[in-house]
């Protein structure tokens, strides 16, 4: 299973958030990945982005 962690506007792909739900999953659940992109595009491309890995995982 495939987890997109998605950051808040002020926030990249290393947060600390993402990292907690990241080590949690790899301890707790090692059957989940946490997908955790950078976004800090435009909104046109973050759409895309987020729309390719949908369908990647899909």
């Amino acid at each position: 299973m495939q987890i997109i962690y998605v950051h808040g506007l002020h926030s990249n792909a290393h947060s600390v958030k993402g990292n907690i739900l990241r080590d949690y999953c790899a301890a707790h659940h090692p059957e989940i990945v946490v997908q955790s992109p950078d976004l800090n595009h435009k909104p046109e491309q973050v759409l895309q982005i987020l729309r390719d890995l949908i369908a990647f995982f899909s």
